[in-house]
């Protein structure tokens, strides 16, 4: 670092509103957006959710802040200390933010500071693209960082550049959904609607309770599941409404609710967070009658992209949005003895997996079948 830059590592419960300033103005005018690197998001995970992010590590100079990334303390497959950059239940992209101000520069000033650190970083659900990767990547040709786990994989996702969402679908599937939406509505007894319901705390509390109404309150993983959990998601969506930045979609019809999506935008992007739907209505598909409405919403808005944010093997989704973003998780070796441990951790649990998958055979995954939609579990 030149004397003019500094490395600092700042613990988010302690941060002033300066620093806070200097976070947002970053993430306002980041290179590559991310709401999930944000102030608005990373705030409230760090005062709610056990375990999520504490500090950042940023790179600053007297202009502001040019670069950062939040990190949490976890373990590389339960064996070795670590960081982990984000939120891992509910941050579906830990590209850190870089000044769209010399973005390349940036991006490997960061870059420079993570290899320096003693202790292995773990990133999941990297873009793998755009100025941080490519200066990833550089540092990792060059020796500069030692890359000791790498998975390569993509995501559904939605431009304005490609052709029409709707061009690849056979015309049986578009008479299928039309067909479904007719039932869903006469089931409601009225024409669906379809409404964006940002800024109703009402309207937060009616998607808590039909996440929690359904595979994901059994299974413990709905926000209401956990107090702390609903707490962040309140918090969180009540931040991004304050920018003008949330969509909270509502899908109903007869006073009855058949499905809900909640939307963050960032720059000139918009990321599906997640979605909930009524698994009583669920022989008519709302969620798939919900996200072809999110997406004619997304062509008559102002932004670019979408990204789905969801997992690579959602059927339902891969089916409607026809585009992909690639991705990859890419596991960091520090330069001390927990950055050595780590790679002889990952070749020990790499041979115990494969043992297992021999002895267990395939293991299903929940793919989001029609009721389900786009965001991961």
């Amino acid at each position: 670092m030149t004397s003019s830059r500094q490395l600092l590592e700042l613990r988010i419960a302690e941060l002033d509103s300066e620093q806070v300033g200097l976070w947002r103005q970053l993430a306002e005018r980041a290179a590559e957006p991310n709401p999930f690197a944000e102030p608005d998001f990373l705030i409230p995970a760090c005062e709610h959710l056990a375990g999520g992010p504490d500090r950042l590590l940023v790179v600053a100079d007297p202009d502001g802040w040019r670069a950062c990334v939040s990190l949490a303390p976890t373990r590389v497959r339960a064996l070795t200390r670590a960081d982990e950059v984000g939120v891992r239940q509910f941050g579906f992209l830990s590209t850190p933010l870089t000044s769209e101000r010399e973005p390349q520069a940036a991006a490997a000033l960061l870059v420079e500071a993570l290899a320096e650190r003693a202790d292995p970083l773990l990133l999941e659900r990297l873009a793998a693209s755009g100025p941080f990767y490519e200066a990833l990547e550089g540092a990792s040709r060059r020796g500069a960082v030692r890359v000791a786990e790498r998975q390569d994989f993509e995501r559904a996702l939605l431009t304005r550049d490609g052709d029409r969402w709707d061009e690849h679908l056979g015309k049986h599937h578009l008479r299928e959904f039309r067909r479904l939406g007719r039932r869903l509505a006469e089931q409601l007894g009225d024409e669906l609607v379809c409404e964006d319901r940002a800024g109703d705390p009402a309207a937060l509390e009616r998607f808590l309770e039909l996440e929690r109404s359904g595979w994901k309150g059994r299974g413990g993983t709905a926000f209401a599941s956990d107090p702390s959990h609903a707490e962040f998601f309140r918090r969180t969506c009540e931040r991004f409404h304050a920018g003008g930045r949330l969509q909270l979609l509502e899908l109903g019809a007869g006073g009855r609710t058949a499905a809900m999506k909640c939307n963050l935008l960032a720059g000139e992007g918009s990321f599906a967070f997640k979605i909930a739907y009524d698994e009583g209505l669920s022989r008519w598909s709302p969620g798939i009658q919900l996200e072809i409405r999110n997406i004619e919403l997304f062509q008559a808005s102002a932004q670019r992209w979408m990204d789905s944010c969801a997992t690579p093997d959602n059927a339902m989704i891969n089916r409607l949005w026809p585009q992909r973003r690639p991705l990859c998780t890419v596991l960091l070796a520090g330069s001390g003895l927990r950055g050595r441990a780590a790679g002889a951790s990952l070749r020990l649990t790499r041979g115990l997996r494969a043992v297992k998958r021999a002895a267990a055979g395939a293991t299903d995954r929940r793919g989001g079948g029609q009721g389900a939609a786009s965001t991961s579990e």
